[in-house]
């Protein structure tokens, strides 16, 4: 077992899977915990050894008390792990590990983070787009179009700046939307018909009420997505309160066209929003591996290099970044040692 682990008895390497499943069966807790404390200081060492560091992430999996114990935080090893797999060409087995930690920690937006970025960067993600799309067209040849919608959501799920598909949503929910309107507009008709001249004069009054509610609707602007959901608000609030008039043909196609406008503005916020979550995440990331180095550079008792890379973490992190009172912590305390070393030298000479 140990020799699977640390890949010096087979190649290619087993699945991660079959790996996890092997420590957990034929490993009990107190030999995990004696391979773990023979890691650690390797490890430390050699912080860029890949398969050691897969054989621990691999103990943490089989045995999490282990690692708990240790305060190993497997989320920060496992994208550690999958940085030096894809640099060595390995993207897929970096994929498999970050899909094993997720089903251990559901809730780790560094591992979400890291995995949504190297399946973008593999071509994973494009694969699974495909899939849904082809599920997508199938699904509209065979007249489903709600299932076919729930397909496209899941492609703009994965690829927001997708117009493509953001269109042909909006042209099936415009479909079904004339649908209903075509079937509600017939039996207004069928209703108008049975009143005749005897409703005339009350429904004249109460075309004209309508209109002057109407009338009173704030104005929608094309590129002002709260006005646009006021706008058809109202009209919402209009056709609800009154059915059954003669301007409701406009009002409901106009509220037809104001959700496709609402939805391409809501679209165009979830895209920026999209941006600007993915450049934090990797300021985030940069800022992490900054602060990684640094703590290896302490390890070696590199104080020096281990204070630039603490203040280099500090320039590129985020508005928010976690770990920033730490870090400047670290700062102080490293620039607090260096003064303190210039004046022992000062006293010496």
């Amino acid at each position: 077992m140990k020799a699977e682990l640390c890949g010096t008895d087979q190649s290619p390497r087993p699945a991660l899977k079959l790996l996890v499943e092997k420590a957990a069966a034929e490993l009990d807790g107190s030999l995990a915990h004696a391979w773990c404390l023979e890691l650690l200081p390797y490890l430390t060492s050699n912080p860029d050894d890949a398969l050691a560091l897969e054989a621990l992430l691999v103990l943490g999996l089989a045995h999490p008390d282990v690692h708990s114990r240790h305060r190993i935080s497997m989320p920060q090893e496992g994208r550690r792990f999958a940085i030096l797999l894809e640099r060595a060409g390995n993207p897929q087995r970096a994929e498999d590990m970050l899909r094993l930690l997720l089903e251990m920690f559901p809730t780790s937006e560094t591992l979400k983070s890291e995995l949504e970025a190297l399946e973008r960067r593999d071509g994973s993600m494009g694969r699974r787009v495909e899939r849904h799309l082809r599920s997508a067209e199938e699904a509209l040849r065979e007249g489903r179009r709600g299932e076919a919608q729930r397909w496209l959501r899941e492609v703009l799920a994965l690829e927001p700046r997708r117009r493509d598909v953001a269109r042909m949503i909006r042209d099936l929910r415009f479909e079904d939307e004339l649908a209903r309107e075509g079937w509600k507009r017939r039996v207004r008709l069928a209703v108008l018909a049975c009143v005749g001249v005897v409703a005339l004069s009350v429904a004249l009054w109460r075309e004209r009420s309508i209109d002057a509610e109407y009338a009173t609707l704030p104005p929608a602007a094309a590129d002002d997505l709260l006005a646009t959901r006021e706008r058809l608000a109202g009209l919402d609030l209009l056709i609800e309160g009154n059915m059954f008039w003669l301007g409701m043909w406009g009002v409901a196609r106009e509220r037809s066209l104001l959700r496709v406008q609402a939805e391409r503005l809501e679209l165009r916020e979830v895209a920026a929003a999209q941006r600007l979550s993915e450049t934090r995440s990797r300021a985030a990331l940069l800022a992490d591996a900054e602060r990684s180095q640094a703590f290896v550079a302490a390890d070696r008792m590199d104080f020096d290099a281990a204070l630039a890379r603490f203040k280099g973490a500090l320039e590129v992190a985020p508005e928010g970044w976690e770990h920033r009172e730490s870090t400047q912590r670290e700062v102080a305390l490293l620039e607090q040692w260096r003064t303190g070393r210039a004046a022992t030298a000062g006293e010496r000479r």
